[in-house]
């Protein structure tokens, strides 16, 4: 699966090998953005406590903010 940003604040998940689009991500401040891919999920979080799972397999996406 690969993360390619699109514009500053628009990423895509893409497999890897294909031409499919996963999700379409929108984030509201791309500066200090992390992702990391743990097993089928991918995790994107920041500095603001923005938390965001995607799995891959089942197509679930949830984000929560921790403070």
């Amino acid at each position: 699966m690969l993360a390619e940003r699109m514009t500053p604040q628009r990423w895509l998940l893409v497999p890897q090998g294909s031409q499919r689009i996963h999700a379409v991500i929108e984030w509201p401040d791309t500066s200090g953005l992390g992702i990391r891919a743990y097993g089928s999920e991918w995790l994107m979080f920041d500095g603001q406590g923005r938390l965001l799972r995607f799995d891959t397999r089942s197509g679930l996406c949830k984000g929560t903010t921790l403070r």
